[in-house]
């Protein structure tokens, strides 16, 4: 497929519950429109290793993502993680600090998809 079929497309609206700044708030893809956004899905097996042990390749995907954060807000673009986690999941992964194999803290959105509202 080509890009250009996957990008400058309205996404289906949804609404679900994520983690931002350390809190559980919801969030509605709506609110987005009229601004560039890129949505990343998470598929499970990259978000996780096991019962409460994050995938050390998904928290590097992630932590790259931080690190380039700043050349999306310059070019006025959202970032979204959706991820089929639980909220308390999320929050823990995103305060976790790197040395225990979290996220140390992140500034951008990670969507709960518990029930593949969304995905």
């Amino acid at each position: 497929m080509e890009l250009e079929q996957w990008t400058s497309k309205t996404a289906p609206s949804f609404k679900c519950e994520c983690c931002f700044e350390g809190d559980f708030v919801e969030f509605d893809l709506a609110a987005h429109q009229g601004r560039w956004v890129v949505l990343l899905f998470m598929p499970l097996e990259l978000v996780t290793a096991g019962v409460s042990a994050p995938n050390t390749a998904g928290v590097d995907l992630l932590l790259g993502l931080e690190q380039h954060l700043h050349a999306f807000i310059t070019k006025h673009t959202d970032v979204i993680v959706v991820s089929p986690e639980s909220k308390h999941y999320l929050k823990k992964l995103a305060e976790s600090p790197r040395t225990e194999g979290g996220l140390g803290g992140i500034s951008y959105r990670l969507v709960s998809d518990l029930n593949a509202v969304a995905a």
